[in-house]
């Protein structure tokens, strides 16, 4: 049913406040965002007066385990890491996923409408990761749930995504042996990736021809190949400096991109470092939780602010379960506090992680031709005990 939202506040996630407008949503899309918008009054469109109540997308954690870490936390719910060897890019969070995790409603709860759902930090090369709408379906199809489920890959570009991780939750034995199994297996991908471009090159120069081999493919090299060709947005754990510096030799040498470095507590002491790489790596980070083991201990809550002034994008996320999601505006609040600008720190759990992600031309903003993921807010989103009055996914209300 189309919706239209009346004397709202917009935060549009853009930084931007837009005072006294309605939001009009229709077919699962914002469709108007202005003053007085006029419609039939024959009952087509259910009104809601949010009478001056902030109204922002929902918001996005790039950062989740929900449905492979699922609720209530038992052994037998465990599918975080594949711990069968130390290099896994194989393996894919799509698999494993529970669309029956108690957490998924409970998180959306909080305003969080995509999840960015990764492998765990219990190997070098985790596996696939995958954007989940957190928008229940009947059929029980984690398919279903993707947000890029039936997109035209012809139309719009169809991501996928990749974690990696490195420092003390990988670590086989040091950080010696971490560096040279990175390079072993991206030079194993770079060696197939280049027989398949020989192999098409050669069919390229004559079509007619009959090949006695058949096109080089490894299904357990098959994403990393992808990675190296630009398909893959790649997430990294890493903490220390000088690990930071690693991933980012090695994407260098192997001439891959990282897309965001997770957790990543030091970040904010060498952005000169994070600058070497082509392209504006996000920093996808808590705002002051520290000290759980030895890299977390040079973490400092000013960091997100340092970052910004640095020109680094910082998003903020929850590593749910280790944070519960739900709470994931919080976050964004207590880094007000250390001195990011207000409408950075929502843009932190908005646009900026959407970007990350490669999804900022659908979620993560409130503006017209977007998905229509939204949050009335009963406050100020960003002051203390903020809790949304109703949250719509894709048009639909979720309460």
């Amino acid at each position: 049913q189309p919706i239209l939202l009346k004397n709202a506040v917009v935060w549009d996630g853009q930084g931007n406040v837009l005072k006294h407008v309605d939001v009009y949503v229709e077919d699962g899309i914002i469709q108007k965002v202005e003053k007085n918008i006029k419609i039939q009054q024959d009952g087509r469109v259910k009104v809601v007066d949010v009478a001056g109540h902030v109204v922002g997308p929902g918001l996005v954690d790039m950062h989740s385990h929900m449905g492979v870490d699922s609720w209530p936390e038992l052994d037998a719910t465990q599918d975080t890491n594949e711990m069968t060897q130390p290099l896994t890019p194989f393996v894919r969070t799509l698999d494993a996923f529970n669309p029956s995790d108690k957490a998924i409603r409970i998180v959306s709860s909080g305003g969080v409408t995509t999840a960015l759902v990764l492998p765990g930090s219990g190997n070098l090369m985790g596996g696939e990761a995958f954007a989940f709408k957190l928008r229940p379906k009947s059929t029980l199809s984690n398919e279903d749930m993707l947000v890029q489920a039936n997109i035209n890959p012809e139309q719009d570009t169809k991501w996928r995504w990749m974690k990696m991780a490195c420092g003390e939750n990988p670590k086989v034995s040091l950080s010696l042996g971490e560096a040279y199994l990175f390079r072993k297996e991206l030079a194993r991908a770079q060696a197939l990736k280049q027989q398949q471009d020989d192999w098409c090159q050669a069919a390229s120069l004559d079509p007619s021809a009959r090949f006695d081999t058949a096109f080089p493919q490894d299904l357990s090299l098959e994403s990393l190949v992808s990675l190296l060709r630009g398909e893959v947005l790649l997430n990294v754990h890493c903490y220390e400096t000088h690990d930071i510096e690693a991933m980012v030799r090695h994407s260098l040498e192997f001439n891959f991109t990282i897309s965001a470095f997770h957790h990543a507590l030091d970040a904010y002491r060498i952005p000169t470092i994070l600058r070497r790489a082509p392209n504006n790596i996000t920093v996808a980070t808590f705002a002051d939780h520290w000290g759980y083991k030895k890299e977390a201990f040079q973490a400092i809550p000013e960091a997100p602010k340092i970052l910004y002034d640095a020109g680094i994008p910082v998003a903020l996320k929850s590593d749910h379960p280790v944070l519960n999601s739900q709470h994931l505006i919080f976050e964004a609040a207590k880094t007000t506090h250390y001195g990011l600008p207000a409408q950075e720190a929502f843009k932190a759990v908005t646009s900026v992680p959407a970007n990350a992600i490669g999804l900022g031309h659908r979620i993560g903003s409130l503006k017209v031709g977007y998905d229509a993921d939204l949050v009335i807010w009963d406050r100020d989103p960003l002051a203390l005990g903020a809790t949304p009055l109703q949250v719509f996914v894709d048009g639909v209300p979720l309460f």
